[in-house]
């Protein structure tokens, strides 16, 4: 029997339950934005942290398996050896030449990939640490993990693949730096600068603002909402967003603290 009646409706078997829509929360932030020209959204761990940690974890399991594997290669090669010395064999010494630098190879690559994963988590951990603080975007520019940074400094959100150390893959949500804002910002302390963004692998500064995440929003809401506040100030200060030099309030602070009369939403 077919389930279809005929009349446009289907039968039970093709019942879906009704899923209410979740509300988009980048319009109530804007709204509150434009109204009292900052708002302030709780703080929460971008999902690219995440990712780098899962990451993290299978690099130092192959590291120590790496190292294991090496370790015991080149402890049969040094026994071969001390074998070889008191029987003077020269199969030994063959046995020594397949097992010493296989071993020592594998030792190496293992203990880099083991410590190279442990430092990155290391920096992952400091930074994660900062995540929970509150996001602060204002009409001058916007406060994350507690770095304070203008809109003058950085370019639209986007989508980047980056080579940052520990993590070769780098997909992340980033707002580049202009040639003001890497001035700026490199300028700053080393422990304020791993607040603002990513550690690419073999530069010494940082050219990224990686956005934060920010409780309830998904990624693409983050970049929304922050591509979408940038506008709104250049259309505020009648100017592009990087042709201004207004500083932000507390600009270049890293304590996190949002500021006073401001509403959380």
């Amino acid at each position: 029997m077919n389930p279809d009646r005929g009349d446009g409706r289907a039968g039970r078997g093709d019942a879906q339950p009704h899923v209410p829509a979740r509300p988009d929360p980048v319009p109530a932030a804007l709204a509150t934005l434009r109204r009292d020209g900052v708002v302030v959204l709780p703080g929460a761990r971008p999902a690219v942290v995440d990712d780098v940690r899962v990451r993290g974890r299978g690099l130092v399991t192959a590291g120590i398996v790496l190292g294991s594997l090496g370790a015991v290669l080149l402890l049969g090669g040094v026994t071969a050896r001390v074998v070889a010395m008191f029987t003077d064999a020269l199969d030994v010494w063959a046995l020594l030449s397949l097992l010493v630098f296989p071993g020592i190879l594998l030792l190496t690559t293992g203990g880099a990939l083991w410590l190279g994963s442990l430092l990155t988590g290391l920096n992952v951990q400091r930074r994660s640490a900062a995540d929970p603080l509150p996001v602060v975007l204002e009409r001058e520019g916007f406060r994350v993990r507690g770095a304070a940074i203008a809109w003058t400094d950085v370019e639209a959100p986007r989508i980047a693949n980056l080579t940052v150390r520990g993590d070769v893959s780098g997909r992340m949500a980033v707002m580049p730096l202009t040639e003001r804002g890497r001035r700026r910002i490199n300028a700053w302390p080393f422990e304020a600068r791993e607040l603002v963004g990513p550690r690419e692998y073999l530069r010494s500064q940082v050219r990224y603002a990686l956005l934060p995440g920010i409780q309830g929003y998904t990624e693409a809401e983050v970049m929304r909402v922050f591509g979408e506040a940038r506008e709104l100030a250049a259309a505020t200060s009648g100017e592009g967003p990087s042709s201004t030099e207004a500083p932000l309030a507390g600009e270049g602070c890293h304590d996190g603290r949002p500021p006073t009369g401001t509403e959380t939403i």
